[in-house]
């Protein structure tokens, strides 16, 4: 919800973010990104309300690495059943040097400094390089590593200016698991879209997409392949309307949802429109 109300004419006043909250909850979303508590009293009480009313998903407020941040985060999701505060801080070397002003070593120990006091705070906390896909990868390393051993439950990889195509972030993650001590043994679904396919021609109007689940040695365990094409994933008949009624715009169309990622045994089979 977030990073969604950025897009020009989608703008949400609280009673719509309260329906938009309860519409995800009821299509099963695990964690509802709610708002930038610091950013305004409007979206500290939009993060609160939304709180209040969620039952099973994870409400999680927004903060950048700075201890103002992240203490109205914390203090918005209060009545929430399930919290986390995603914090983050830029680290590729245009951003440090350009935007924050700081040498990567006040940069790393920011890190460290702002998912501890996160952690004090909330027992689940993500994390994110701000501009990570344009980051050197011995900082990413680095820093990703920090910010686990600080206490961050959850790291998020951004691509903040649409640098990278999908094969090259696959490989980006990959180079993670291979490097970064810290991370767990586990295998992770990893989802990279609207890239142009490699070898065919872009078909304007068109998105594009693939997934693959990617183990810890950076080796592939299954690909669903590439897909493209209109489709959107109806599961509940008055999603669209809802997106159309609050903030202003209809229903966009979305890159084709895969049956096995999105877990059909919970959510019902995918609806599509005719034709």
């Amino acid at each position: 919800m977030r990073d969604g109300e950025q897009s020009p004419g989608a703008s949400m006043n609280l009673d719509e973010k309260l329906r938009i909250a309860d519409t995800l909850e009821r299509m099963g979303v695990d964690i509802i990104e709610a708002g930038f508590p610091i950013a305004s009293n409007g979206d500290f009480e939009a993060v609160h309300e939304i709180s209040k009313v969620v039952e099973t998903a994870t409400v999680c407020g927004l903060a950048r690495a700075s201890r103002g941040d992240i203490d109205r985060a914390a203090e918005a999701l209060k009545p929430a059943r399930q919290k986390r505060i995603h914090t983050f801080l830029s680290t590729s070397p245009l951003h440090m040097k350009y935007k924050l002003q700081m040498e990567p070593e006040e940069v790393h120990q920011a890190v460290i400094d702002s998912v501890s006091h996160a952690r004090n705070l909330c027992d689940d906390v993500e994390w994110s390089p701000e501009d990570g896909t344009r980051t050197e990868h011995d900082f990413l390393c680095r820093t990703v590593e920090s910010a686990i051993k600080a206490g961050a439950t959850t790291i998020n990889i951004p691509d903040t200016v649409g640098y990278t195509v999908p094969e090259e972030f696959g490989a980006l993650i990959a180079m993670l698991f291979n490097r970064v001590r810290a991370m767990d043994a586990q295998s992770y679904l990893v989802r990279s879209s609207f890239g142009q396919p490699r070898g065919s021609a872009y078909k304007p109007g068109m998105m594009y997409g693939g997934s693959c689940v990617i183990a810890p040695d950076g080796s592939i365990l299954a690909s669903a392949g590439r897909y493209e094409g209109f489709a959107t994933a109806v599961i509940d008949p008055h999603t669209p309307w809802q997106r159309q009624r609050c903030g202003g715009m209809g229903p966009q169309p979305v890159a084709q949802f895969l049956n096995e990622d999105r877990r059909p045994e919970l959510y019902g089979p995918i609806s599509r429109p005719p034709g």
